[in-house]
């Protein structure tokens, strides 16, 4: 199977990652303890920003929003933008949606 190596590599990079912040966060005293000293809210925060980052700069593709989007595709007329459900806790964030405003607020 081509390119299962890529997937194997990718799964074993994740579960690498995923097993360090795990054992990060038992050793700060397990998920409500990193809740209650926002240690989980601000890590999440931080990778987001990092994302956010990489798609405004074109180095983390969304396709048809930061890579190949259709100039000709008028999104004011056909998309209703929608409030993402309110999450105090761990607030929600659609990476699209900077680039998705960028190009309603260009259109003709």
């Amino acid at each position: 199977a081509h390119g299962s190596y890529y997937i194997e590599s990718l799964s074993n990079e994740i579960a690498t990652k995923s097993w360090e912040l795990f054992k990060e966060i038992e050793a700060k005293g397990g998920w409500i303890a990193g809740v209650q000293s926002g240690f989980l809210q601000e890590t999440i925060a931080k990778q987001a920003q990092a994302t956010q980052q990489l798609v405004d700069e074109g180095k983390q593709v969304i396709l048809g929003v930061n890579k190949y989007p259709n100039a000709n595709e008028k999104m004011k007329s056909e998309i209703e933008p929608t409030q993402l459900a309110d999450n105090k806790l761990f607030p929600l964030h659609r990476f699209a949606a900077k680039a998705e405003q960028a190009r309603m607020n260009n259109e003709v």
